[in-house]
């Protein structure tokens, strides 16, 4: 116990001093990176890198009726704006103390005048993003650390750290964005999965509850739904496998998450349409997502749609080629020190959330680099499970997982970036 409460600490403060370590900046260069980015520069050797999509989520979040605007591209996804909302509002009086360290020297500022405008006249809102993005790692961290159980190992438990040390982290931390959620979503995931296999977690009260905060997700982010696709498949073909017959019984509690899940989205789509008649899905009609099947069916055939839609599968797993290592790292690990029943336990969760997650995007049709994240962080989880049942684990293999760490965090602060 000792062991884990030093280990939690030194990560915690590795990771404190990580995070303001990424601050040093800008950390994108306006002339190697085609999005564009607004570096803004403040005091010291501190700054920040802004992409096209930070004004408007400052924006939204300091004035939400501009979700109604004609084409508001966050109109279907306002969860978080919501959120940086009403976090704003408490930290305004504290963070306008920011204007004073605002430099803005950088001649490509002027390219999007909003990006100066947002930080300018917004600190609280840019703050509210901040705030949020570091209270989503800590509830990610704390799944990870439930999915231990109790005493794990200062082995296992270093690997959380892996919540913060990532390249979406070191990217999008200082960022008004949703991306965070590709780091919460893909753990929520492994738990749910996990927690699907369990014979009573169908009929708890809690799941009421969870399928209630799985609701509001969505409301921020789409993957949301991959770990609702996964429960209630689990579920039902668990009890129909027990019962022999159709689990009429499960068929119904499902029904009613289901309802449960949807009714953030729903109602909120109502309230739109019922304000100006339609709502506006920035996802399909601007990124093509899902409506691409559609399209491809309808002009080239099946063959042809089933086809794009391998193609995608490929492409999403390329485009995380720099996961690779790290996941290859500690699979290789796992297998080699770990009994073979618990690496199959762990990884057959991690097979179950992966695959249903490399399925949902390449579905999708939309994968930049960063959502191929979605699909290695259950393997990591499963490795740091699997690592979590040596009961002794050498010294060794606890330093030597410490220099990993510390190495693998200092890479991510010095090697470039990009959105």
């Amino acid at each position: 116990m000792t062991n884990s409460k030093n280990t939690f600490i030194t990560f915690f403060v590795l990771i404190f001093i990580y995070l303001i370590s990424l601050l040093v900046g800008p950390r994108i260069a306006y002339e190697t990176d085609g999005s564009r980015p607004v570096n803004v520069y403040l005091k010291g050797p501190f700054g920040v890198s802004l992409d096209c999509d930070g004004p408007e989520f400052m924006d939204n979040a300091n004035h939400p009726q501009h979700l109604l605007n004609d084409n508001a591209v966050r109109q279907s996804r306002p969860g978080i704006i919501f959120l940086a909302n009403i976090v704003s509002k408490f930290v305004r009086p504290a963070i306008n103390v920011l204007l004073n360290y605002i430099h803005p020297s950088s001649p490509h500022t002027v390219w999007h005048p909003l990006h100066e405008i947002g930080l300018k006249e917004y600190p609280a809102s840019y703050a509210a993003y901040v705030i949020i993005n570091f209270c989503l790692l800590i509830l990610t961290a704390l799944i990870w650390i439930n999915l231990l159980g109790k005493n794990p190992s200062p082995l296992a438990l270093s690997l959380v750290s892996l919540v913060f040390f990532n390249s979406v982290v070191k990217i999008f931390f200082y960022l008004p964005h949703t991306q965070i959620f590709n780091v919460l979503m893909p753990t929520a995931t492994y738990w749910i999965t996990a927690k699907s296999f369990e014979d009573d977690f169908l009929y708890k009260k809690i799941t009421y509850w969870l399928m209630a905060a799985l609701g509001f997700g969505l409301l921020c982010y789409g993957t949301f739904i991959i770990p609702v696709i996964i429960f209630g498949t689990i579920s039902l073909l668990r009890h129909w496998h027990l019962q022999k017959s159709i689990p009429w019984r499960a068929l119904w509690r499902l029904v009613q998450y289901g309802f449960i899940f949807s009714a953030p989205f729903v109602l909120w789509c109502l309230y739109v349409i019922s304000v100006k008649g339609t709502i506006y899905f920035h996802e399909s009609e601007s990124c093509n997502q899902f409506v691409w099947m559609k399209k491809t069916f309808m002009t080239h055939g099946l063959l042809s749609m089933c086809t794009k839609y391998v193609n995608n599968i490929t492409s999403i797993i390329l485009s995380g080629k720099e996961f690779l290592p790290v996941t290859l790292l500690l699979c290789i690990c796992a297998y080699f020190l770990v009994k073979k029943e618990a690496f199959t336990q762990h990884f057959k969760i991690a097979s179950i959330a992966s695959i249903s997650s490399l399925l949902f995007l390449a579905a999708m049709g939309f994968f930049p680099w960063r959502l191929a994240f979605i699909i290695c962080m259950p393997i990591w989880i499963a490795a740091s499970l699997a690592l979590n049942t040596i009961a002794a684990p050498r010294k060794e293999y606890i330093w030597l997982t410490y220099l990993f760490l510390i190495g693998y965090g200092i890479y991510l602060v010095l090697s470039p970036a990009r959105f």
